[in-house]
């Protein structure tokens, strides 16, 4: 599954339950969902979760000790749980 990136048009969610999810695996650097610096997660109201994983390799995926650290949630822009409860899993 390849990164989840959020810029524009922003994520609107629903009254409702949302699930957001990202996920990257095998990459340099591994993100699992990226909210660039306009980009926005409005999940409005509802239990929600919000959830991103990554598994990243080196640089040149040449390590033989298997996969490296990733990050999960990377957020430069705009994440609004609104109402209701939210969920980050990361």
């Amino acid at each position: 599954m390849p990164r989840l990136i959020v810029s524009f048009p922003p994520i609107i969610g629903t009254s409702a339950l949302d699930l957001v999810v990202g996920q990257e695996d095998n990459a340099f650097p591994a993100i699992g969902i990226e909210v660039l610096k306009n980009g926005v997660i409005d999940t409005r109201g509802g239990n929600d979760t919000i959830k991103g994983s990554a598994t990243g390799g080196d640089e040149d995926f040449s390590s033989s000790e298997g996969a490296g650290t990733g990050t999960g949630i990377a957020n430069s822009g705009i994440i609004d749980a609104g109402k209701g409860d939210v969920r980050f899993v990361a």
